[in-house]
Order: structure tokens, then C-alpha cells, then sequence
């Protein structure tokens, strides 16, 4: 327990040196957030869904490009590789970039909130009116989609520009078109703007976030100024507050499956370069004790040729097993596919 709390505390400490050094992650994701947030609440200090925006803006940034870079990071530098080479478990080695994560994003809403809370008095209005229940799950909703979201960038991509590229491609949709860089109920009095946020996952919980900000249930509110209909905001689901809980569990099995597939993958080809390479062990040690009786020099190269030809050959025979096993896979989902056709 000792060990696992110590290899837990080392983790975070390193995450919190890559977090740290993320200028960009920082600036956007924290600094650019709390400055729209200033500048609108400036002008339009009652509005119901700015605050519950840049709150969400803020988590869905901080856990998609600071768990992104950090494993991608973790990768590039080697150190994954080192990990897991390790008697580290990987359950501790998850719960401990998870966890972390689900900290950084904390800090960041009561930052948010407290920012919002403390500077525009008329934002305190709406907190008699949270919906408590909708707005813990749209939260921590929010939080699981965008890490299980970005492992899924994490498998698909292995160049880290490309990666980081589609995190900040995310977060300007998330920014611009759900609420905090636009008014939401500016944004969805354009058709076309309309169909596109149906294919942001992120949506679905920054609707219900929005929703529950106001006590809405039903997905729809009308804002007034004192007896004056300001405007009315329908959030797209037939006033059904299902649908968007339906929806993003669906999208977080979606992508849980495709983790848990790559994990298998990951753990077959590890099988079969671990048998190879206990043969090209035992070799080794074998030319270890030969090595140790040698008494001429020309014995010693033609051992050291022999030597050599060994290794070139294993490499070529590793790379051909792993080429025939990535065949086999392929052909067996292509067979599962036509089966299901």
C-alpha cells in the first residue's frame, strides 16, 4: 500500500512539472477561458449560461490537452516504454494520471466559478435555481468524455503535432459554439450552426450543464428582464432530458471499447515478442559460459560472427511475426465485418 501510494505521488509530481510547462494549455485553457468570460460578463453581467460555460470550456480543455500531452509526452520521450517495463501495475499507473487529471480539472472550475462569483454579483442569483443532480452528472460527464476522447486520439495518431492540432481544433468548437466565446442562444438561431454542434460529444453534457444552471428539466428557458421576454432558448431535444444522457453514455462505451480493444491488441503482440525474446535470452546466456572458456582469439570471432548473424536474424524474424500477426488481426476484423453485412 506504502509502495502504491509512493509510485502515486511520483506520478503526480511528474505530471505536475509537464503541466507546468504546458504555456500553451495554460494560457488557453485557463487564461483565455477566464478573459472571455471577464469581457462578456462585462456587458451582459445576468446571463444565465456564461458562467456554466467557461466552467465546462475549462474542464473539457484542461482534460483533453493536459492528459494528451502528458501521455503523448510519456511516449515520444520513451518513458511509457520504461513504465511498463516496470512492476508497476496498470491500474495504479491509470489512477494516477486519472486522478490527477480529475484534480487539475477541479482546481480549474472552483477557479472559474469563484472568478465569476466574485466579480459580477447577479451571477449569485442563479445559484438558488441549480439543479444539483444535473449538474454533478453533467460535470463529471463532461470530464470522463473528453479523457476517453483524447486516449482515443492518443491511439489513432502517433505524431504529437497532429494529436495536440485536433485537441485545439476541439476546443475552439467547444469554445465559439456552446456558449462562452458566442452567446448559446445567439448561436442557435442558425440553422446550420445547429446541425454541426449535433456532432461535438461535448454537447450533449454542456447542454444539461447549461439546463441545470437554470433549473430547466425540460432542455428549455426563457430569459426575462424583469415582466420583458428577452429570448427563449430550446436546447434540441424535444424537451427530453434524456436524450443527451443517452447519447454520451453511448459515446463513452463507444470509446471504452475501443481502449479496451487496443489494450488486447497491445497484449497479444507483447505475448508474442515476450516468447521470442526469452529464446534470444537463453541464447545469449549460452554464448555468455562459451565466451567464459575461450582461449584463442580467433575461437572469440567466430563467435562474436555467429553472434552477429543471431541478432539480425531474430530482429527479421520479430519483425515478420508481428507483420503476420497485424495480418491475421486485419483479415479477422475484415471477416467479422462481411459477417455482419
Amino acid at each position: 500500500m506504502k509502495q502504491n501510494l509512493k509510485t502515486i505521488m511520483i506520478l503526480y509530481r511528474l505530471q505536475w512539472k509537464n503541466w507546468l510547462k504546458g504555456y500553451i494549455n495554460l494560457s488557453l485553457g485557463i487564461g483565455v477561458t477566464i478573459l472571455t468570460l471577464l469581457i462578456w460578463l462585462s456587458f451582459k453581467q445576468d446571463d444565465p449560461f456564461l458562467l456554466i460555460s467557461a466552467i465546462a470550456v475549462g474542464i473539457a480543455r484542461n482534460s483533453i490537452s493536459t492528459f494528451l500531452r502528458t501521455i503523448s509526452d510519456w511516449r515520444t520521450k520513451g518513458f511509457s516504454e520504461r513504465l511498463d517495463n516496470t512492476p508497476i501495475s496498470n491500474s495504479i499507473k491509470f489512477f494516477a494520471i486519472f486522478s490527477f487529471n480529475l484534480f487539475n480539472c477541479i482546481f480549474v472550475t472552483i477557479l472559474v466559478f469563484g472568478i465569476g462569483q466574485a466579480f459580477f454579483p447577479e451571477q449569485r442569483a442563479y445559484l438558488s435555481e441549480i439543479n444539483w443532480a444535473m449538474l454533478s452528472t453533467g460535470l463529471f460527464l463532461v470530464w470522463l468524455i473528453s479523457i476517453l476522447l483524447s486516449y482515443v486520439i492518443f491511439i489513432a495518431f502517433k505524431n504529437q503535432q497532429v494529436m495536440m492540432a485536433i485537441a485545439t481544433l476541439l476546443y475552439f468548437f467547444i469554445t465559439y459554439l456552446l456558449g462562452l466565446g458566442f452567446p448559446y442562444h445567439l448561436i442557435i438561431q442558425y440553422q446550420w450552426l445547429k446541425v454541426i454542434l449535433y456532432f461535438i460529444p461535448h454537447r450533449y453534457m454542456i447542454n444539461v450543464l447549461q439546463a441545470a444552471w437554470v433549473n430547466a428539466p425540460n432542455m428549455k428557458y426563457d430569459f426575462y428582464s424583469g415582466s420583458e421576454l428577452k429570448w427563449s432558448v430550446d436546447f434540441g431535444f424535444g424537451g427530453q432530458l434524456w436524450i443527451p444522457y443517452f447519447v454520451t453514455i453511448l459515446m463513452i462505451i463507444i470509446f471504452t471499447l475501443i481502449i479496451l480493444l487496443n489494450f488486447i491488441y497491445k497484449n497479444r503482440f507483447h505475448k508474442i515478442e515476450g516468447a521470442g525474446f526469452s529464446a534470444f535470452k537463453a541464447k545469449s546466456l549460452k554464448y555468455i559460459d562459451e565466451i567464459k572458456n575461450i582461449s584463442d582469439i580467433q575461437t572469440l570471432e567466430a563467435i562474436s560472427k555467429t553472434r552477429d548473424l543471431e541478432v539480425r536474424f531474430y530482429r527479421v524474424k520479430q519483425r515478420a511475426e508481428n507483420y503476420k500477426f497485424k495480418i491475421y488481426i486485419d483479415n479477422k476484423d475484415k471477416n467479422r465485418n462481411n459477417k455482419k453485412e
